[in-house]
């Protein structure tokens, strides 16, 4: 498989399980609005399913670790391990701002996308970056 028949297969997968989790965040939302009275188990395994596509999405990215080359491997993981360390530092911050200066409680399911949106931005930097220096 060629290099950009690879990330074109990336991409569609990282896109299917992003429309998955998109339609099972928005369907259990609607579910749940309009169902206050569902059994309790129903309730966990409903709450359970968009797991999936983030099961999906890690499969997805170590696909695509084992077979592209090693400086693409280094430039993801280098955005992963920053991307994990700001995030770290964000969801421990606002820990400590809910236990000791009443912050609003900020739900866990927002982990998850704000992991996303700070590795897009330090993907997004990495190129511009490049681009700046190589025209």
């Amino acid at each position: 498989m060629t290099h950009k028949e690879l990330k074109k297969q990336y991409g569609r997968s990282i896109v299917f399980w992003t429309i998955a989790y998109t339609i099972i965040i928005l369907s259990l939302a609607f579910v749940f609005k309009l169902n206050h009275n569902l059994n309790l188990a129903i309730k966990w395994i409903l709450a359970f399913l968009p797991s999936i596509p983030i099961a999906g999405t890690i499969y997805s990215i170590l696909n695509f670790w084992q077979k592209c080359d090693e400086f693409l491997k280094s430039r993801m993981a280098n955005h992963f391990i920053k991307s994990i360390g700001v995030l770290l530092f964000i969801i421990t911050a606002w820990g400590f701002e809910e236990n000791y200066a009443s912050a609003p409680r900020l739900d866990l399911i927002w982990i998850y996308p704000m992991f996303w949106l700070i590795y897009a931005f330090f993907a997004l930097f990495k190129v511009a970056k490049e681009e700046r220096i190589c025209p």
